[in-house]
């Protein structure tokens, strides 16, 4: 009786072990499946993400407004004199560098007596208007020309002259909101006839503020 006991307590008690193993063997399987699953998501989650490209606007410059005014001395017809003049223009940096200018200026001038040995001559106004173009050498510098007509009054003759002028100039920054420049310029008494014949050549200092 007591040996049939014996062996129904280690039936038992293996049976029990085997569903025990059987369990945490399952239980085991469950856990290392979510785990995978969980090292999957993490692996989703810190992926790299792709970065947007990035997208530059240039920025548009606006046109600067200036006036300015200087002195000149003029030479014409073996005569030379000392000119005034006054001006207003406009204009602006055309690409993306601020390398290259254009602009538009008009201009008013007078002079006192031009004197030579042979005669006395005077200019009394003259009128022009001229493009600028211009080269930026740097950030404070620009070189630039001129091209242009002129509108002169000539009191020895009493006649007016209508002329075609180009010039070489340099401007540069010398505070804030101030340039000066100096320029070479020449006006032929005719546009196109003429123009080499007759004309005066013209060198020159100018203060310019710019309103910006």
């Amino acid at each position: 009786m007591i040996k049939k006991l014996l062996i129904t307590a280690a039936a038992l008690s293996l049976m029990s072990n085997v569903a025990f193993a059987a369990h945490h063997a399952r239980h085991a399987h469950h856990v290392k499946h979510v785990s995978h699953k969980a090292d999957l998501k993490q692996e989703q989650i810190v992926e790299t993400p792709v970065e947007s490209p990035v997208v530059i606007v240039p920025v548009a410059v606006p046109a600067t407004v200036y006036v300015g005014g200087g002195l000149s001395v003029n030479n014409v017809n073996s005569s030379t004199g000392l000119v005034a003049n006054i001006f207003a223009g406009i204009g602006k940096t055309l690409d993306d560098n601020q390398k290259y200018y254009l602009g538009g200026e008009v201009l008013a001038e007078g002079s006192p007596a031009y004197t030579s040995s042979s005669h006395w001559d005077r200019t009394t106004y003259g009128l022009g208007a001229s493009i600028i173009p211009g080269l930026m050498l740097n950030k404070d510098t620009m070189a630039y020309g001129r091209v242009g007509v002129k509108l002169l009054h000539n009191i020895g003759t009493g006649n007016f002259h209508t002329g075609g002028q180009l010039g070489l100039g340099l401007q540069t920054n010398v505070a804030q909101n101030w340039d000066v420049r100096g320029e070479y310029s020449y006006t032929g008494y005719g546009i196109i006839k003429d123009f080499t014949k007759n004309g005066s050549n013209q060198l020159g200092l100018g203060l310019v503020y710019k309103f910006n």
